[in-house]
């Protein structure tokens, strides 16, 4: 350097002996040590971008460049070896394009450059120029600056985030939220706030005072207090709210309720939080309710009710009773209600009585008792059921106890077995009767069938006279019919006296149909009644009483044609179905009404019409195929309607 400047001595005047070229070294001396004993890094580039000279501490910032800082390289030849150091963020490929773009930089003066290197510290660099033309370089480590703006940037982004999460949690609220400042006035609301105002949501605005506010909610009529004028409850409603206690529920427009809970801020402001109680509202006015509704029925109920209190150690006390209780056991509320049963009752009750509560409280279910109980009136028959009522934690804490006076209706009952049991005996006698008779009758009569049938078919020689082979055919077919009827009542009277026993054995269904149908096939021609058989042939065998069932699908069909005028049909189906066999017999004729339905498997019933007076029976068909059916595990369902046909419908298990 070429700086030339007096050097002033201590006594204020310059030294004469002092030569120009003293001067300046001693001036370079002082500037280097200045610059030496700086933070920051320091450089001179003069005109031509060379360096000048440089101070220790830019040679450590920037260690790769250290050999290189040398008076007299250039400022490009600088940018390019610290590229091939490879220490600064640049992106590969773009090498040239940030050494031009930072040529640039180096002469625009206005802005400094910051830059983190792969090592993590940030450098600022701030250029300007010199009079001659050059170009100053000073180049400071703002690591620590960097990472305290970044550490208030995190800070600041933060609160940012708190803050809004804490406007979304506001604003997420289900319940109403209003914060007032300092001066009562309104600073920030969510959409609960408006909607729980709705009626003067559009006039809600910030700045607003509160009682501005409560002044909108009474002319909005969402203010409902009994007999209050307007400045009297805004004075009632200032006070509460400048001095807030317990929480308060209050009407809102007539419909809804709010508990309002009103707190003071640290800084003097409000906080209020309002929530919806009406659906709590209205369960605790159903709760009233019902609580009116029970005492009513238990206090007018004509069965006896009482409650027991359960206490620890398992004592037990009569806590309520109803007028029904207190008159039938006819003793004073002074001496029954707050007693134990030892104190009220006699010995014997009270250990009986006892029992029953304890009995209740093991099973913790509801209980029924039937006690015969000695009393004034004479010995009675109660039939008292006890319900465990229990608290908020489960626990069984009293018995509510409903008892009945069943002495008559068990008089009664009594009175019923005992003719329900005889109806029985002169049942089983009648029918014990029957079967005797049946058998009685059966060999005469057949006896008479098989002389008609020699007389008839002259096996013994010719007759002579027409008149005597037709009266003996009479004679005949009347036999046969009332053997068929003698046969039927036999064995419904063995069917109910429960002497009819099955004989199962392995039957093919579809065979078994088939055979029924051929047997009533000439019955369906001579009727003009169309058969059809629309039963599956390979129906897997089951074990069926065979004359049984045959007997049952005999009725069936034989009933079917009998009532189907010509011209008509009748159709029988058998299906397997989910673990059953199914055999219907549907036909096309007269119908039966809806209330002859019920009497039709009942013994000697028969529907009464013109098409069946003209029909011979004893009515006893479908009720010995109800009842064989029945014996087999299975049912016989019967559907029609006049004028439509029938359909009898065979279920047997698997």
């Amino acid at each position: 350097m070429n700086l030339t400047r007096a050097v002033t001595l201590p006594g204020g005047s310059a030294d004469p002996a002092t030569t120009p070229v003293e001067a300046t070294d001693a001036t370079e001396l002082l500037l280097r040590q200045a610059l030496e004993s700086i933070d920051d890094g320091f450089a001179i580039f003069d005109a031509d971008d060379r360096l000048v000279m440089c101070n220790r501490r830019l040679r450590t910032m920037t260690p790769g460049l250290a050999d290189v800082l040398v008076p007299g390289v250039t400022f490009r030849e600088l940018l390019e070896h610290s590229v091939r150091l490879g220490g600064l963020n640049i992106a590969p490929g773009r090498e040239n394009e940030w050494i031009e773009h930072r040529m640039r930089a180096h002469r625009d003066w206005s802005q400094s450059i910051e830059r983190q290197n792969r090592d993590g510290r940030w450098l600022q660099t701030r250029e300007m120029p010199i009079a001659n033309g050059g170009v100053v370089l000073i180049r400071t480590d703002v690591t620590e600056l960097k990472r305290r703006e970044m550490d208030l940037e995190k800070s600041r982004s933060d609160a940012e985030r708190a803050h809004r999460r804490l406007i979304d949690a506001i604003q997420s609220l289900p319940d109403a939220l209003v914060y007032y400042d300092e001066s009562d006035r309104l600073v920030a609301f969510n959409d609960a706030y408006l909607a729980t105002y709705s009626r003067m949501a559009d006039k809600i605005r910030s700045g607003l005072s509160f009682t501005e506010l409560a002044g909108m909610a009474w002319d909005s009529g969402l203010v409902q207090e009994a007999g209050a004028d307007k400045a009297s409850w805004l004075a009632e409603r200032l006070e509460t709210h400048r001095n807030p206690g317990p929480p308060i529920e209050r009407s809102v427009g007539g419909d809804r309720w709010l508990r309002i809970l009103e707190r003071r801020t640290s800084e003097g402001g409000y906080v209020t939080l309002g929530t919806d109680i009406t659906e709590a509202k209205a369960r605790e006015q159903a709760l009233r309710d019902s609580e009116e509704r029970f005492a009513s029925y238990f206090q007018h109920s004509p069965e006896a009710l009482f409650v027991v209190r359960v206490e620890p150690g398992g004592r037990f006390v009569y806590e309520a009773r109803n007028p029904a209780h207190r008159a039938a056991a006819n003793i004073s509320d002074a001496h029954f209600l707050g007693k134990t049963p030892e104190q009220c009752l006699t010995p014997e009750l009270a250990q009986q009585f006892v029992g029953h509560y304890r009995d209740c409280l093991a099973a913790g279910a509801p209980q029924r008792f039937l006690d015969e109980i000695d009393i004034s009136r004479g010995p009675e028959i109660w039939d008292t059921t006890l319900v465990p009522m229990r608290d908020a934690k489960g626990n069984i804490v009293r018995l509510l106890g409903s008892a009945r006076n069943v002495t008559e209706q068990r008089r009664i009952e009594t009175e019923l077995i005992a003719a329900k049991e005889q109806a029985e005996a002169s049942n089983r006698a009648k029918s014990n009767f029957l079967a005797n008779m049946s058998h009685e009758l059966r060999t005469p009569l057949n006896a008479v069938i098989g002389f008609s049938e020699i007389i008839a078919s002259e096996l013994l020689g010719r007759l002579g006279t027409p008149k005597y082979i037709e009266y003996a055919e009479d004679i005949q077919r009347s036999g046969r019919h009332l053997l068929e009827l003698i046969n039927d009542i036999l064995d419904m009277s063995r069917i109910e006296a429960g002497r009819y026993q099955l004989a199962p054995e392995d039957v093919s269904p579809g065979e078994l149909i088939g055979e029924v149908v051929r047997l009533v096939s000439v019955n369906a021609a001579q009727a003009g009644v169309w058969l059809i058989n629309n039963a599956s042939s390979d129906l897997p065998k089951m074990r069926i009483d065979r004359r049984a069932v045959r007997q049952v699908l005999l009725n069936l069909l034989s009933n079917a044609i009998k009532f189907t005028p010509k011209g008509g049909s009748v159709t029988v189906d058998g299906n397997l179905a989910p673990e059953r066999l199914l055999i219907s017999v549907e036909d096309t004729g007269i119908g039966i009404a809806e209330n002859d339905l019920t009497r039709l498997a009942k013994p000697f019933e028969q529907v009464d019409n013109v098409m069946t007076r003209r029909q011979e029976g004893s009515g006893l068909g479908l009720a010995i195929s109800k009842a064989l059916i029945e014996l087999h595990g299975g049912t016989l369902i019967i559907d029609s309607a006049l004028g439509r046909g029938t359909k009898v419908t065979v279920t047997l298990p698997l």
